[in-house]
């Protein structure tokens, strides 16, 4: 029970209560009213501070219940509680996504086939090791008598010629190690899983496609010409739910710090050359990911109506 002290007033007429409560509420005064014990209507300041002003308020109501400002300020509070019922609705729903994207039970049916076909294409090929595995290489290699290997030539001798276009899918399911292979379904079990729930299958789809593509492209030119594993997809994935859940106030999923630390710390790590990565792969996959959500956020559009 509140202590006496913030008692105010009682009223008879509960309509004349609720109005006088609602006025000082849009005036920023909390209040309640309760039934007295007498059959009234009870009007209670929430907090001390405020009892003077609620009583010169008092004395002015009760002067003219009538007045027309009291009953713009009782429409006002209504309003004032709409707002804010409506603003912990949109919050509470919000959160709840956010909690279902991550949480939920079922890994996302393409999620769970890129799963899948990783495991059989990597047992198929054993890790790299076995002759047909480079069936599942970006390009054959070519080079000429006594030369280098010619990556142009590769190119246009496997796509445009002999026609091989599997190989742009299949360097992200071939995985040259059962660590490598946990690690990145790990991760790819979760943040598509996450892009599945939130968006739909089709934006992973595209994002997959996109970012991989890409990401090959890279490393075939900048890293090494064979490569294999889904990690650039993967910090695609991350960078995109990272930099859009920064940027974009109404995106429900926010990455935790931990995880973005992980990320980041580990992606650092591989430029040591503590063993055979793509890490050319990472940074485009990351920086294609992440530019993708920035420009999704719609972050420099608000910008730009704000200053116009």
């Amino acid at each position: 029970m509140l202590p006496p002290v913030r008692h105010l007033h009682d009223f008879e007429d509960q309509a004349l209560a609720r109005r006088f409560a609602d006025a000082l509420y849009a005036e920023q005064i909390p209040t309640s009213v309760r039934e007295s014990r007498k059959g009234g209507h009870a009007v209670w300041v929430e907090e001390d501070d405020d009892l003077d002003a609620a009583k010169a308020a008092l004395a002015v109501f009760l002067d003219d219940p009538n007045d027309p400002r009291f009953q713009s300020l009782q429409k006002e509070a209504k309003e004032q509680r709409k707002a804010i019922a409506a603003e912990e609705k949109k919050s509470r729903h919000k959160e709840m996504k956010a909690r279902e994207a991550f949480k939920k039970p079922a890994i996302g049916w393409l999620t769970g086939l890129f799963i899948g076909a990783s495991v059989v294409i990597t047992i198929i090929a054993d890790r790299g090791h076995a002759p047909s595995a480079r069936l599942f290489d970006f390009a054959k290699l070519y080079s000429y008598p006594g030369g280098p290997i010619d990556l142009v030539f590769s190119l246009q001798k496997t796509y445009l010629e002999d026609h091989e276009w599997w190989r742009l899918l299949t360097p992200m399911l071939l995985h040259l190690s059962w660590l490598h292979l946990l690690f990145n379904m790990w991760w790819l079990k979760d943040l598509g899983t996450a892009i599945e729930h939130q968006e739909s299958s089709w934006k992973l789809l595209a994002m997959v496609l996109v970012v991989n593509l890409l990401a090959c492209f890279g490393e075939f030119f900048i890293g090494s010409p064979r490569f294999g594993g889904f990690s650039g997809v993967v910090y695609g994935l991350f960078g995109y739910l990272w930099m859009r859940g920064r940027f974009d106030p109404t995106y429900p999923i926010r990455l935790p710090r931990s995880t973005v630390l992980w990320m980041m710390v580990w992606f650092i790590l591989c430029f040591s050359g503590f063993m055979p990565i793509a890490n050319t792969a990472h940074a485009v996959g990351l920086v294609v990911g992440g530019l993708w959500g920035f420009l999704q956020s719609g972050y420099i559009r608000r910008v730009w109506l704000r200053k116009n």
